[in-house]
Parts: structure tokens; C-alpha cells; sequence
């Protein structure tokens, strides 16, 4: 169940990318491109690479991971392309963020804003707060790891 709580999708490289790159020569570059990223743990096993990140790491908001809190990352050799599938956890955020504005709703009942208006102000600042960041990881994130590994594998 893709949104809200997570990102999946395929990445396919075709050999011309990749050239004579292995399947391990890949999984290790995509534990260099998760490390460099500060990804908490990066664990590969056989064509498969796991990470955790999380919300609460002392990283800029301009991380690649920071709306992530877990994913794996499959290699599959598919003959005239190699396809990486992703799956990447947004739970954290969505917890986050909505524990925040449920805060804020609170707050502002007991302050006396209308209703109308605190649900209004909720449902526009969760749409920007984690919706926007979901999207923006949603096409920021295949990108970032189709650059990385193009760059690195010619």
C-alpha cells in the first residue's frame, strides 16, 4: 500500500549504463550512495540492500533520507537492463506530522478558534507538511539513485 506510508517503484538501467557492471558491483554502490547519505544502518545481502534512516537524525532538511525511516532496495539482473526495485518506509513522517498538527489542532480549540476553521488550517497544513514532503521524496528519491549509479557506472 503505497501512499501515505511509503515510496516504491523500479529504476531500470540498461547495459549501455551499466556497462559489464555485477550485481554486487551495483549493491556495493548503492551502499556507498546510502552511506554518503547517512542512512543509519545499510545492510546488503546477495542482491538486496537494506537501510534505516529515520526523522530523527542529525542531518540537514535537504537529505535525500530524511522523509525515510527504512527501505530495501532489490537488484535484478533482467538481461538487456538491470531493474532496481524500491520500498521505502514514510510511517515516521506520517506520525510525526500528524502528531504535530493534532497538537495544533488542540491548541487551537482550547484557544478558541472556530471549528470550520481549525479543521481547515489541519487539513491544508497536513497536505503541505507531509504531503508535499512525500511527493517531493516520491520523484526526488529515484532520482537521486538513478544519478548516482549512472554516474558511477560508465
Amino acid at each position: 500500500m503505497p501512499f501515505p506510508v511509503s515510496i516504491t517503484g523500479v529504476i531500470r538501467l540498461s547495459r549501455d549504463v551499466v556497462g559489464g557492471a555485477s550485481i554486487d558491483r551495483i549493491a556495493v554502490r548503492i551502499e556507498d550512495l546510502l552511506d554518503a547519505a547517512a542512512a543509519k544502518a545499510v545492510i546488503r545481502r546477495d542482491s538486496s540492500v537494506a537501510f534505516t534512516a529515520g526523522v530523527f537524525r542529525a542531518v540537514f532538511s535537504s537529505n535525500v533520507l530524511v522523509s525515510l525511516d527504512s527501505g530495501t532496495l532489490d537488484i535484478e539482473d533482467a538481461g538487456d537492463e538491470i531493474r532496481v526495485t524500491y520500498h521505502a518506509s514514510t510511517v515516521q513522517m506520517l506520525i510525526v506530522v500528524t502528531a504535530m498538527l493534532f497538537l495544533m489542532g488542540t491548541l487551537m480549540l482550547c484557544l478558541g478558534l472556530p471549528r470550520l476553521v481549525a479543521v481547515w488550517v489541519l487539513l491544508i497544513g497536513w497536505l503541505w507538511l507531509f504531503g508535499m514532503n512525500y511527493l517531493i521524496t516520491s520523484i526526488r528519491f529515484p532520482r537521486w539513485l538513478r544519478h548516482g549509479l549512472q554516474r558511477s557506472l560508465i
